[in-house]
């Protein structure tokens, strides 16, 4: 092993070779120690001009200074000499956009001097988002504040800037002006007000029109108003469709030159269109003091599988009576009367709902009197109540009145109606729903059963507004209604298996808003006893028609926007809504809605939009404007709605429209 006293000194030897061996050069500065000149360094600065406020500016070394007035800056940290700098803005002061000049370049033998930063007011912008726009598109979007509006034409997705400056803090709403062909953007959140920062979350979301290869046809009349100055007109369409997907219409017509109004009807058959109008078969007044009064209006329609169809009208306000379509033979039956009002004691029967099965088997409910009617038609036998009072559904309650009834049906002939009771107690009314089943073969009702979930009249809230009912293959049925809790409405649901309710639940999941409400629901039933629901949903600052779909066993999925309604300073605007369903689950959802917004902010007419659900990939398309004719130019005003699907999915909307060149009932088909 080596002496460790030895390698000592083996090494100290080294090191004095090694200093000896160093000294040798003539040029070595005394003592023998390298001295290397310093490396110069100059600083990097300029000026700031129109700053207000403070603004970061960072080198490309990653210094950084904060700058709060204008005049000169100098960066901290100085570079040497052919050193790269590069100054940006890494904080822009509030409101303001700077830009740098002079800011990069190679530091030379002086200080630099010459960066300058010029800081100016942002411009009030308005900035939006535009994705999924098809290739070729185009999409026009139009911005509006106070007395300021401005256009933007979109035929690419990405971001981009309406060219005109806004009024700092007014209030701003975007909406497309145009919408590319088969497509529909909407805006989620169209709305807010003018800050100095451009204004940069408004997000323009397109999608195709249709979630099938379907795609709505122009709108085309069935029937024409002779002249829309007059008083004589057509209103109240309605549609349905048999096995074959033939639709059938029926709506009311003023008489041209003399008093009253008839309902008349047309038939549509796929590739060869709408037959033109007739007339149901009128028939003579029940009494002679009302023979002046005899309008037939409000027809409700219900068409068989067959093709077979009845409608139920009001004959001179106060009476109801019915008619049968027969499809073979294209003509209706003689009028019956179905409900004949007391002379002594008049009351006009509303709200009338018909069920139809498929064994011919008719079921009506009406409201007269402040109670809840009915009556049945069995074929071979006629109508089975009497005609004069019409038969009760369900008992007198001291204080209270009936409204509203609502029929769900199927096919083998279930039927179950709900209807909403109002209470007084101690001057607070309350409403409820009640329900009640319908035994075909005893011609009798079950006892009223409470559906929602507030105790009855115990003098609190309980309020709801409109409701539908649905009763599925097995004879179970579900009812939809909104509901007051005392702070907000909810859409609630309940069903009911045999003669036994359940417990209501909500069916919204994004009703949270400060000042939300859910309220006007529709639902639709398929075969397999799915279902559609769809409400009007608001907040403060914007509204939406939204959808939720039911799944036996699985309960009720995330609610999803289909179709955007209005912000809250145009919410006095009223609104239509129809939704229908085949077996197969293919759902598509109607409204009316108005136009746009004209300069002045006043409502331009309602026009017609139109949602589609596909029962097979579950996926809603978009919405799109259907009351349209082939230059794609909008129809006047726009309302009363009627909507039908066949069991292929395809869909007939019906429409009243005024204003237009040809003002009448127009419809559109779905294919």
């Amino acid at each position: 092993m080596w002496n460790r006293t030895f390698v000592n000194l083996l090494a100290a030897g080294v090191l004095v070779l090694g200093i000896s061996a160093c000294s040798n050069d003539d040029d070595d500065p005394p003592g023998g120690v390298d001295v290397l000149p310093p490396i110069p360094t100059y600083s990097i600065g300029g000026t700031v001009s129109g700053l207000v406020g403070s603004v970061t500016l960072q080198n490309s070394n990653g210094g950084t200074v904060a700058v709060t007035a204008n005049g000169a800056f100098t960066f901290a940290t100085e570079m040497v000499q052919s050193g790269a700098y590069n100054v940006t803005v890494a904080v822009p002061p509030n409101s303001q956009t700077c830009t740098v000049a002079n800011g990069t370049g190679t530091v030379g033998s002086n200080d630099v001097t010459n960066i300058v930063v010029t800081c100016a007011a942002n411009p009030n912008l308005i900035h939006v988002t535009v994705t999924g726009l098809g290739a070729g598109k185009t999409l026009g979007l139009r911005a509006l504040s106070d007395a300021t509006s401005g256009d933007l034409t979109v035929t690419t997705n990405g971001s981009f800037n309406f060219t005109v400056s806004f009024v700092n803090g007014a209030e701003y709403e975007v909406f497309v002006l145009t919408q590319p062909q088969g497509q529909a953007c909407t805006i989620p959140d169209p709305h807010g007000d003018i800050d100095p920062a451009i204004i940069t979350n408004i997000a323009v979301i397109c999608v195709n029109s249709s979630a099938s290869a379907r795609e709505w046809t122009d709108a085309e009349p069935v029937a024409a108003d002779a002249d829309p100055t007059d008083s004589n007109t057509v209103n109240r369409p309605q549609i349905g469709y048999d096995a074959a997907g033939n639709a059938l219409a029926v709506w009311e017509m003023d008489r041209i030159g003399e008093q009253g109004s008839d309902i008349a009807f047309s038939r549509y058959t796929k590739g060869a269109g709408w037959s033109a109008p007739g007339i149901v078969p009128r028939l003579p007044a029940p009494l002679p003091q009302l023979a002046g009064f005899d309008g037939r209006r409000h027809p409700k329609l219900a068409v068989g599988a067959n093709g077979d169809a009845v409608v139920v009208f009001n004959l001179g306000i106060v009476n109801l009576a019915a008619s049968f379509y027969d499809r073979a033979s294209n003509t209706w039956s003689d009028k019956e009367w179905i409900y004949q009002t007391d002379p002594a004691f008049i009351s006009t029967p509303n709200d009338v709902d018909v069920a139809l099965d498929a064994d011919g088997n008719v079921v009506v409910v009406f409201e007269a009197i402040g109670l809840i009617h009915y009556t049945r038609y069995k074929p071979g036998t006629g109508w089975v109540a009497d005609v004069k009072i019409g038969k009760l559904v369900g008992p007198i309650v001291n204080n209270s009145s009936y409204n509203e009834p609502r029929l769900g049906t199927n096919a083998s002939g279930d039927v179950v109606v709900v209807w909403k009771r109002r209470e007084v107690i101690m001057g607070t009314k309350e409403n409820h729903l009640f329900s009640s089943r319908y035994d075909r073969d005893a011609d009798t009702w079950s006892d009223p059963l409470l559906v929602d979930h507030d105790e009855p009249f115990d003098g609190d809230d309980g309020v709801f507004y409109g409701h539908d009912l649905l009763v599925d293959s097995a004879g179970n049925a579900t009812a939809i209604w909104s509901q007051y809790d005392g702070e907000r409405l909810h859409v609630m649901y309940n069903r009911l298996t045999g003669n036994t309710w359940g417990t209501p639940a909500i069916v919204e999941t994004g009703n949270d808003g400060e000042l939300g409400n859910a309220c006007d629901t529709r639902a639709a039933i398929d075969g397999s006893g799915n279902i559609m629901a769809m409400w009007l949903q608001n907040d403060v600052d914007d509204g939406h028609y939204v959808a939720n779909r039911y799944v036996p066993g699985v309960g009720w999925g995330t609610q999803q926007i289909i179709g955007q309604y209005a912000d809250v300073g145009f919410r006095a605007a009223s609104t239509e809504m129809k939704l229908v369903s085949n077996a197969a689950g293919d759902v598509v959802a109607l409204w009316t809605l108005y136009s746009g917004i004209a300069d002045e902010n006043q409502l331009e007419p309602y026009e017609v939009l139109a949602n589609e659900y596909n029962g097979t990939t579950h996926l809603w398309g978009a919405p799109d404007v259907i009351d349209k004719e082939e230059s794609e130019t909008v129809l006047g005003e726009a309302s009363e709605i009627a909507l039908a699907i066949d069991a292929s999915g395809n869909a007939t909307a019906l429409w009243k429209d005024l204003g237009s060149p040809e003002s009448g009932i127009r419809a559109a088909h779905f294919e």
